[in-house]
């Protein structure tokens, strides 16, 4: 799952958050454990792209624009979790979402720092990627305003009014794309399945690919336990 369409995520949870946040189901203890685990992985695998001595300006790249984007989604769902807490008076889902958005700060820091090094990153990538980080920014206060106040960001209130309006291109393959769509998975989990239905033939077979991909995730979560033991000492 690359990581522009976690992007696109971010705004279907937007435009969908009050089934969640207003409904009466209770957010599956798997989904919320599936999305800090795979999310806590990701965040060590840039860690260590980060800090690595051997590694190519390309996928140097390519993990900045997954932490850019990773941090759009990351953001939309903290403040959905915690105001579905709130709602309910329960301590529950917004401790987890939150200690995942201090590690994504942490990366985000890491990565601003390395923008200011042309050894690391080219000039011409470097002028790119803060293009992209002010542009993800930007869509990012959107979509909470969206989030804290249903409908005050536009009167349409179809679930495609958010698709296609991120504008800037990503240039590099996401390195994690298999964490990326368990954490998709893991979010998309967590909504009523009748959420999505009528959201178009395209976003249909988006989601269905993202779900079907969360058929083995048991056997992932384990190997990501075994991973994170192993670099975690």
């Amino acid at each position: 799952m690359h990581a522009s369409e976690l992007v696109e995520l971010a705004g279907m949870v937007a435009t969908h958050c009050t089934a969640l946040i207003d409904g009466c189901r209770r957010i599956p203890a798997d989904c919320i454990e599936q999305y800090w685990i795979c999310s806590k992985v990701r965040l060590d695998r840039w860690a260590r792209t980060l800090k690595g001595d051997d590694v190519s300006r390309q996928q140097l790249r390519g993990t900045i624009e997954e932490i850019l984007a990773g941090e759009v989604l990351a953001r939309i769902w903290t403040a959905v979790l915690s105001t579905y807490d709130q709602r309910r008076g329960t301590d529950e889902a917004e401790p987890v979402a939150r200690s995942v958005m201090i590690g994504h700060a942490e990366a985000r820091r890491r990565a601003l720092s390395l923008l200011l090094h042309v050894s690391e990153i080219d000039a011409q990538a470097a002028v790119e990627l803060n293009r992209l980080r002010r542009h993800a920014d930007r869509w990012t206060e959107l979509l909470l305003e969206e989030v804290e106040s249903p409908g005050s960001v536009v009167a349409d209130r179809t679930p495609g009014r958010f698709e296609g309006k991120f504008q800037v291109s990503f240039m590099a393959a996401s390195p994690n794309p298999d964490l990326n769509a368990r954490i998709a998975a893991s979010i998309v989990g967590c909504f009523p399945e009748e959420v999505f239905d009528g959201v178009g033939l395209c976003l249909s077979l988006w989601f269905a690919r993202v779900m079907s991909a969360a058929d083995d995730a048991q056997c992932m979560i384990d190997r990501l336990l075994t991973e994170e033991r192993s670099f975690g000492g």
